[in-house]
């Protein structure tokens, strides 16, 4: 992480302990290339660079579970962004033990009634 300067400090939600969904992207760019270099996959990593989404930040949305801990009177709440690719995208998901079947673009991969409103405590926003 250091070595391709990326601030691990800026890596992390401050309320939390999960990765913020950048460094995610960040990752599986670093894991695409230990996969075309050492396994000879035929992937591109720049596909995924962040300057080939686009974020909509929800902005002081995400109270982490150590931040619950603290409550509101002592942990500010975090930035939440949400990653869209800028290219076409096509997925189906399906769970069929719990009735779902949905195709469409990747928007389709977020659970947007995790952040359908702004409640620290009954929803989750790193869960969309």
């Amino acid at each position: 992480m250091h070595e391709s300067g990326f601030n691990h400090h800026e890596a992390f939600f401050k309320t939390d302990h999960h990765w913020k969904p950048e460094t995610g992207l960040w990752a599986a760019v670093e894991i695409l290339k230990i996969l075309r270099d050492n396994y000879k996959w035929p992937v591109n990593p720049d596909l995924l660079q962040l300057k080939n989404f686009e974020r909509v930040i929800y902005p002081k949305w995400h109270l982490g579970s150590q931040g619950k801990k603290f409550t509101l009177s002592r942990a500010e709440p975090d930035n939440i962004s949400l990653i869209y690719p800028k290219f076409e995208t096509s997925f189906i998901y399906e769970i069929p033990s719990l009735d779902i079947n949905i195709s469409g673009d990747f928007g389709i991969t977020y659970d947007m009634t995790q952040i359908s409103s702004l409640d620290y405590y009954g929803l989750n926003a790193y869960a969309a």
